[in-house]
């Protein structure tokens, strides 16, 4: 919802009129409306998990704990007197937790190993064990291994280069990867266009057939620039439901990305369209290759596609969208919102995405088709192994090619 529109619930609506604010758990903390009066509290939140066994990171409603009912109760008591009416009962509040898990028992912990690397405190296990409530040995070793994929550390816990840059980066790993691998095979601009901003419709339009969300954001903003220059960006913003405030955010954003690649010697200016960096961003093979090399090991095969329209017969089901299987034969789903749901023909079964999230189906969110090329070359280990009498190229012992043992030695 566009800020100006937020601003709304706080005016006060005229007689005769009830105004009704549908809030999140944000609401618990973070605003005061001075006219709440009743507050309902359903008694439920969704809380974000990470299983480390499963590499899943869940969205689940569970039931409040008591220091969240205090606060929602608060709502309605911040500036006058006000009620309260919690849906559940007394026995269930009192056998509720009196707070919800540290956060770092439930997130990924990718970020937080770095900064001990950087900051020189020691082996990571033992360190973050000091905690008063330490995530579980399990969650801790999968960051490190997944820091270890990623090339930031080596088997011995040592920071490696890319490592250390990584850690001074004010996003994610496998984005900052991503980011200092599209300014080393310059096409910086559209790499650090590609995570962002959020369009809603019109995607398939935005995509250009290419099946890649990414891509799609990256069509997206570009269009978004053009229409700055003839001056309706508003317009443009409209048809294709995006925001321009978030469009606006992420052009800053990409300014301070820029400047921090600069400072730390990766590009020659402090300009995200600087023409040297930007030599390769009309490939759209590359900017899917350093995709690839910076959201590897997040493989997924796809298994499944739902049949064309014309193939529909009368009674035929809303398809169920893209269906993909993940190391260790997990099973997963294109997003409803990716431009990948309903695809029904991919020119690679090969599939690289951001991150998967188990709601009411696991799927995987931001997914970018590529062909096995970058697979190879910046993905894991490869081995050249037989099966069933073929010679095969694997990469970490999942994504195999057949290949003849010359290419496949050329390859390695």
């Amino acid at each position: 919802m566009p800020t100006v529109n937020q601003r709304e619930v706080f005016d006060r609506p005229p007689p005769g009129v009830r105004k009704i604010v549908i809030a999140t758990n944000i609401a618990e903390t973070s605003i005061t409306i001075d006219d709440v009066v009743f507050v309902v509290d359903c008694g439920k939140i969704k809380v974000k998990d990470f299983k480390p066994e499963m590499n899943l990171t869940s969205l689940e409603p569970q039931w409040v704990s008591k220091a969240n009912a205090k606060q929602r109760r608060g709502r309605a008591g911040r500036v006058q007197p006000g009620h309260c009416f919690h849906l559940y009962t007394k026995f269930c509040y009192d056998t509720s937790l009196d707070y919800l898990p540290p956060e770092m028992l439930r997130t990924r912990l990718e970020e937080l190993c770095l900064q001990i690397k950087l900051l020189k405190l020691g082996m990571i296990v033992p360190f973050i064990g000091k905690a008063m409530q330490h995530p579980s040995i399990e969650a801790i070793e999968h960051a490190v291994e997944t820091l270890i994929d990623l090339q930031a550390l080596d088997r011995n816990e040592n920071l490696l280069p890319l490592g250390y840059h990584l850690a001074r980066m004010p996003v994610e790993p496998h984005t900052g990867k991503m980011i200092l691998f599209g300014a080393m095979f310059c096409c910086l601009d559209p790499i650090l266009t590609g995570k962002e901003v959020q369009a809603d419709e019109a995607r398939k339009q935005l995509s250009e057939n290419s099946k890649s969300d990414h891509i799609m954001l990256i069509n997206a903003y570009k269009g978004w620039e053009r229409s700055l220059e003839h001056g309706d960006s508003q317009r443009y913003c409209w048809e294709n439901f995006l925001s321009q405030n978030t469009l606006k955010m992420l052009k800053d954003m990409k300014r301070q990305l820029a400047e921090l690649l600069h400072d730390i010697g990766f590009v020659g200016s402090k300009h995200p369209k600087d023409a040297a960096s930007n030599i390769n961003s009309g490939s759209l093979s590359m900017i899917r290759a350093v995709l690839c090399a910076g959201l590897y090991p997040n493989v997924a095969q796809v298994s499944k596609v739902p049949k064309p329209p014309s193939a529909w017969k009368s009674n035929y089901r809303a398809p169920s969208g893209v269906k993909m299987s993940v190391k260790g034969d997990g099973k997963v789903f294109a997003h409803p919102k990716s431009v990948n749901f309903v695809q029904t023909f991919f020119e690679s079964k090969w599939m690289v995405y951001y991150h998967k999230l188990k709601t009411s189906k696991v799927y995987v969110h931001d997914s970018t088709m590529v062909s096995p090329y970058p697979l190879l070359f910046f993905g894991g280990e490869i081995q050249i192994i037989q099966e069933d009498g073929t010679e095969l190229v694997s990469v970490d012992d999942w994504v195999k090619f057949r290949s003849d043992r010359s290419t496949a030695m050329l390859v390695k």
